[in-house]
């Protein structure tokens, strides 16, 4: 089976990490005979995009992100974005720690940046997906103390 790279970590008293998703792509091989209680994995491939629609959103244009938007007026502490599924259509939610109030301003500014890769401005503006939903939060309230939030998932199946 192929998948994407799970780790948990008990035996770390100082950071354990339970199901932490590292970003990336491996075969399961099965159970190793020569390591009782340890698997085989092969084909160890870097996950460098997430998938929206029939397109890759590389993550180095999500790591932009936060500071397109503060370009715009609006300063982002946390940003992940997930993909969700409506029906048979894909549906792109960002979300986002912020101080600014104003929705309106925030859906402006989170569409003007999706659309700055082609393919999802080609795909919103065909109706192939949704235009991105936006989830507010207060600071400190999606990174929830933890040093690092992933910043893509994919929700469909959840």
């Amino acid at each position: 089976d192929r998948g994407r790279t799970v780790i948990t970590t008990l035996g770390n008293r100082g950071y354990p990490g339970i199901r932490y998703l590292q970003g990336d792509a491996v075969t399961h091989l099965g159970r190793s005979s020569a390591f009782p209680g340890c698997g085989v994995i092969d084909g160890i491939q870097r996950l460098d995009s997430g998938e929206i629609g029939d397109s890759r959103l590389p993550y180095s244009e999500i790591e932009m992100m936060p500071r397109l938007l503060l370009q715009r007026g609006i300063p982002v502490r946390t940003l992940q974005v997930a993909r969700r599924r409506d029906g048979l259509m894909d549906v792109p939610v960002f979300r986002i720690e912020t101080s600014v109030q104003n929705r309106e301003q925030i859906e402006q500014a989170v569409l003007e940046v999706f659309t700055r890769n082609i393919q999802m401005k080609d795909m919103v503006e065909g109706g192939m997906i949704h235009p991105p939903v936006v989830e507010l939060y207060s600071i400190g309230a999606l990174s929830r103390g933890r040093l690092k939030v992933p910043i893509y998932l994919d929700e469909r199946y959840l």
